[in-house]
């Protein structure tokens, strides 16, 4: 996924200069920057309420923590990890803005819609979310299977044809390598059936299935590529370059991405390369971050909250915005909604082609769409400090040396960064 601007290490603000017909501006709570252009586009449009987007980078910890006594308390906050075991009961119910048909629960992807209710009631709603993919040369893509997906299988096996050795031992082409990037093994424990899930402030998984996956990604390196070693080096010889150009040297078959990644690069950058969705059955599973909306309990402004998410949630709001993006963002690559795919079915259906072309008749079935678990607030820094650095090490295989080599377990690795951290 891209990077979001998590650099920034000061509080978003950003109000408007113009009248202001209400004293206390709405008070947004995000972790997403790029809001900051939807807000001023609000302001501009709605005369009697004015919003204010506040910067946190972990807006869902700030709610647990700071918003009762916080001099800007949140009225709205729209983010990533927002579903989580300590700020559940922070939330006012939204139903009522589906009750009264002003916003419909047929508009979206019903399996997010689900993911933002407890106890029957809807408490987030979906915003935006992206899914993973390969990307592969348009000289390529007649080896593969489908013109839409592509599975961990068809991936490890087109290795086999591909794959070229020059004197006996030395790769000149190499498929494509787990070793080569550890958000893709991350993402191949996911379509596997590891489903990462909150536990208090750790969390759980499935053993079996990790370890499964782990065997399945030494297995392919193995009989494949030789070994890491050997993976690493052909990385550090012939793939310096960024992956859309990976692919496109014939250097090797694909490269992973996420639709984030791949569909903010410019028409020049995407001249020649195409993809597919990764999944696994009947299964896309969209990225941990999906971005959701919720309403604080103890907004003090709930009527002004609500007129935002009508206006934030209506189909030609976010045509608007995705316009306004493109307008605004020339040099400054961005995606969609808040980065992402709206949650609104026909908003991807038929504005987003609009805006990026490779999309028509590419969105996968609202079927496939597969949702993540409750995840801890901090995911990203877990993932990043504890699971990635264990996927590297677990998988790696040296063709010499048979035995696999005793690594610091996932949970001694969770608890050494609770005591960092905490």
């Amino acid at each position: 996924m891209l990077q979001k601007s998590f650099l920034i290490s000061t509080l978003l603000l950003l109000l408007v200069s113009c009248h202001v017909t209400n004293e206390e501006p709405l008070i947004i709570w995000t972790d997403s920057p790029q809001l900051a252009s939807y807000v001023e586009l609000f302001n501009a449009t709605h005369a009697g309420v004015k919003a204010v987007a506040l910067y946190k980078a972990f807006p869902s910890e700030a709610l647990a923590f700071e918003a009762k006594n916080a001099e800007n308390r949140p009225d709205i906050l729209i983010g990533s990890y927002l579903k989580n075991d300590r700020t559940h009961a922070s939330y006012s119910s939204l139903n009522g803005l589906f009750k009264t048909d002003f916003l419909n629960k047929e508009d979206y992807y019903p399996q997010l819609l689900d993911y933002g209710a407890m106890n029957k009631k809807q408490y987030l709603i979906p915003i935006s979310f992206n899914i993973g993919a390969v990307m592969v040369s348009g000289q390529n893509e007649k080896l593969l299977e489908n013109p839409y997906f592509i599975s961990l299988d068809e991936i490890r096996e087109k290795s086999f044809s591909f794959n070229k050795i020059e004197n006996s031992s030395e790769f000149s082409i190499m498929s494509f390598a787990p070793s080569w990037s550890e958000a893709f093994i991350y993402e191949a424990t996911r379509l596997k059936g590891v489903n990462y899930r909150q536990n208090g402030q750790d969390f759980s998984y499935d053993k079996e299935e990790l370890q499964d996956c782990i065997d399945y990604m030494i297995n392919w390196t193995a009989r494949y590529n030789k070994d890491t070693e050997t993976e690493q080096n052909f990385a550090f010889k012939y793939l310096y370059m960024p992956e859309y150009k990976q692919v496109s040297s014939g250097r090797c078959l694909f490269a992973y991405t996420t639709s984030e990644e791949f569909l903010a690069l410019d028409a020049e950058q995407q001249e020649g390369i195409s993809y597919r969705w990764l999944k696994e059955g009947d299964n896309v599973y969209i990225e941990d971050d999906i971005i959701t909306l919720g309403l604080y309990k103890h907004s003090k402004h709930k009527k002004e909250a609500k007129i935002f998410i009508l206006w934030f949630c209506s189909q030609e709001t976010q045509k608007q915005l995705l316009q306004k993006s493109k307008e605004i963002n020339v040099n400054n690559k961005s995606f969609g909604i808040l980065g992402g795919f709206s949650a609104i079915v026909d908003v991807n259906k038929t504005v987003f082609p609009v805006y990026y072309h490779s999309l028509l008749s590419n969105m996968p079935p609202e079927d496939y769409i597969t949702p993540v678990q409750m995840l801890p607030s901090r995911w990203n820094d877990i993932k990043e400090n504890v699971i990635l650095p264990y996927l590297k090490e677990a998988t790696a295989y040296d063709e010499e040396d048979n035995e696999r080599a005793i690594i610091k377990s996932l949970e001694d690795r969770e608890n050494d960064w609770h005591q960092i951290v905490y």
